[in-house]
């Protein structure tokens, strides 16, 4: 679960050296880091998939959604289920396939709490998902103007994050796992400020007063998260 959240935050973040030292098998890999399907959008700002099925894999959650033990034992097994020896692109088509499935397991009022956590989770970058967009009315023009301005200012984020040393851990280290949560966890805070200067600018320079106000209301009633780990 660690080294597939890894991958997936890669091109926000810049942490393509870090996973190269893990020797991770499974993915295609050059001496610049790992290779990652194009896309049309800049690094990090491919619009996220909401609701957020890795979410489920976090007891608070479940229990926040009511699932019940044997939807549960169903859901934690799919979660489990590993995906094995496949090109990067093929290997994205599966886990977006699994997330489909496991999402699949939860009835609408599940699914509708779950899309609001996830809004939580994610952020201000879960602005340009396919539901956000459609709840606030999101135009291709606004949508536009929030991809160029907030380009800038991730590009600016990088920038500062390469100035932190990334840690080189051996595939071996018997403590791998909490290793790369906590370098994931420490890069990420970095990205707090900018964070909130994307958000302001999509707040003050693009949405409507209406459409802000929707933003908000669609994120339903917080959600207590136990850790940063849960909003990564």
């Amino acid at each position: 679960m660690v080294m597939k959240r890894l991958v997936a935050i890669l091109p926000l973040i810049g942490l393509a050296a870090l996973v190269v030292s893990q020797g991770r098998p499974n993915a295609p890999v050059s001496n610049k880091g790992i290779q990652v399907p194009k896309s049309k959008y800049p690094p990090g700002l491919t619009p996220p998939i909401v609701p957020r099925a890795r979410l489920l894999g976090f007891d608070n959650i479940i229990k926040e959604l009511k699932c019940n033990p044997a939807q549960t034992k169903k859901i934690k097994a799919e979660l489990a289920r590993e995906i094995k020896n496949l090109p990067m692109e093929e290997l994205r088509k599966a886990q977006l396939a699994k997330d489909q499935k496991v999402i699949g397991m939860l009835t609408a009022p599940q699914k509708a709490r779950l899309t609001e956590i996830s809004y939580q989770a994610i952020g201000i970058l879960s602005l340009r998902s396919a539901p956000a967009a459609k709840a606030i009315g999101l135009t291709p023009a606004q949508d536009k103007k929030i991809v160029t301005k907030w380009d800038e200012i991730f590009k600016r984020a990088r920038a500062v994050a390469k100035k932190d040393p990334q840690p080189k851990i051996d595939k071996n280290d018997p403590k791998r796992e909490q290793k790369i949560k906590a370098a994931i966890e420490k890069h990420d805070m970095i990205y707090d400020k900018f964070r909130k200067e994307a958000e302001t600018y999509a707040f003050t320079q693009v949405l409507s007063a209406a459409q802000v106000s929707k933003w908000k209301s669609i994120q339903g009633k917080p959600f207590p998260f136990t850790s940063r780990w849960q909003k990564l």
